[in-house]
């Protein structure tokens, strides 16, 4: 086309220029930067936008959209939902010539991101283990992951978890002899509903809702700090309430966003509300599974497979005692995300490993502290600790064939804390030149003086083992 934007290019590769922006920032800049870009974008805004949104979201566009575009009925009109088709199509989400509204744009752009650090989050529990901060997922896997992450969110944006539980109050005081016609209907109908979702999936894109629905369980209760014992129905509840509150719980590694979502239900006290939540997807799937005589996706890692067609180090093991722990063995990507679930690796009960009472020493308690928060931003207790430890020459004999690059098992990162922590301690602080006392205590780090007699802590060393009987 000749160019009618003042610049000497057409105005069909200025359009070109605009729809090839990585994200809308870029866009936004680009048009800004003259009236010429801003006159082309005028011209082609809907299909500009549209590009755009793809470059963002990426194939998943479509279910992308479909999930933010449904509205939550008015109470109201809860009852009158209909229990028809789900089309899943590229038309039924924007059509042919659909606009994409800059309320959808912001939307769009908040998802991805969260979902983007879920990816991440993903490919290191379950792709590659060796990188923290970028997904290693195929465009494949990716666009899969992504796509059922947006089925997910619109299944949880239909089937309200806070909706179930501000509509329990209408049951609650009705038919005090437990058969509650009412309740039972609802609940029928909302499963019927709920497999008529899934229904329409293919077999494949079933099994993949059942794989991402399992992670997205697997961080939320990661976030939490839960001890697994009621983690069917607290998996449950945040499946009900969705992908971008478990993301929120990541971010801020506690449940709250959930559990501000269900502020009118105590999970743990149950009621109506128990009933529309649990088994909130595993129920319906099960039932398809078996109708379509599909064998029901094992409790091992193989059913990462409906996402995955590679994985790396799944079967690797331990450097030290030689057991296969594959994606649970600990290296400075992995020993933020599964240190949580390891109290003795708490920054407050570190120093607790140490050899004998060393951890509640008046001197080499505060002193270990003051060493804790002085890990760069940028760095981790792996790198600045454990590291440290693997690459010295004070290291104990037994861990002489490990080195920093080395990739342990959670109980052998304890034993080597166990073993050496105390020394590096030690080492820190001649390194600091402090005045560490000659004089050893009898007690050595058995000494219970020490934790409550400062003097006596300070006079004398205790960084050493008991040599009197």
């Amino acid at each position: 086309m000749k160019a009618l934007n003042g610049l000497p290019l057409d105005d069909d590769i200025v359009d070109r220029i605009l729809i090839f922006s990585p994200d809308f920032t870029s866009l936004k800049n680009t048009i800004l930067t003259a009236k010429a870009f801003h006159s082309v974008f005028k011209l082609h805004p809907k299909s500009i936008i549209r590009a755009v949104a793809y470059n963002v979201v990426g194939p998943a566009l479509p279910q992308a959209l479909r999930a933010i575009r449904y509205r939550i009925p008015a109470q109201d009109d809860a009852d009158e939902q209909p229990e028809g088709e789900f089309d899943d199509s590229w038309e039924a989400e924007i059509g042919e010539h659909g606009s994409i509204l800059p309320v959808e744009v912001v939307q769009l752009v908040e998802n991805a991101r969260a979902f983007r650090s879920l990816e991440e989050v993903f490919s290191l529990r379950h792709k590659d283990r060796r990188y923290n901060a970028s997904s290693q997922l195929s465009f494949i896997e990716s666009w899969r992951f992504q796509r059922t992450m947006y089925r997910i969110m619109l299944y949880s944006r239909i089937f309200d978890g806070p909706r179930y539980v501000e509509m329990i109050e209408e049951f609650d005081d009705e038919d005090e002899d437990g058969e509650n016609k009412d309740l039972v209907d609802r609940l029928a109908k909302e499963r019927r509903r709920r497999r008529k979702f899934l229904d329409d999936f293919s077999d494949e894109q079933l099994l993949q809702v059942h794989s991402v629905s399992r992670f997205l369980r697997e961080v939320f209760l990661w976030a939490g700090h839960h001890d697994f014992a009621d983690q069917e129905i607290l998996g449950d509840s945040a499946l009900s309430v969705g992908p971008t509150a478990i993301y929120e719980c990541f971010e801020s590694k506690c449940r709250g966003p959930v559990e501000d979502a269900l502020e009118y239900w105590d999970i743990h006290d149950g009621g109506n509300a128990l009933v529309f939540i649990s088994g909130y997807l595993s129920y319906p799937l099960t039932q398809i599974f078996e109708e379509r005589k599909l064998k029901l996706p094992l409790e091992d890692s193989s059913h990462w497979k409906s996402i995955l067609d590679s994985v790396e180090g799944e079967m690797d093991t331990c450097a030290r005692c030689n057991v296969v722990k594959g994606f649970d063995l600990l290296g400075p990507s992995t020993f933020d995300y599964l240190s949580a679930k390891h109290p003795d690796f708490a920054f407050m009960r570190l120093p607790l490993l140490m050899k004998g009472h060393l951890g509640f020493s008046q001197v080499e308690r505060p002193y270990f502290d003051s060493l804790i928060r002085t890990i760069p931003s940028n760095g981790t207790l792996y790198e600045y600790v454990i590291q440290a430890i693997l690459g010295s020459n004070y290291k104990q004999p037994e861990f002489a064939d490990l080195k920093p690059d080395d990739w342990l098992c959670m109980d052998c990162v304890k034993k080597v804390l166990e073993e050496n922590l105390h020394l590096w301690l030690l080492d820190k602080r001649i390194q600091a030149g402090d005045n560490v006392p000659t004089e050893d205590c009898w007690y050595g780090w058995n000494c219970r003086t020490q934790t409550h007699k400062q003097s006596h802590a300070a006079r004398l060393n205790h960084i050493c083992p008991q040599t009197k009987s």
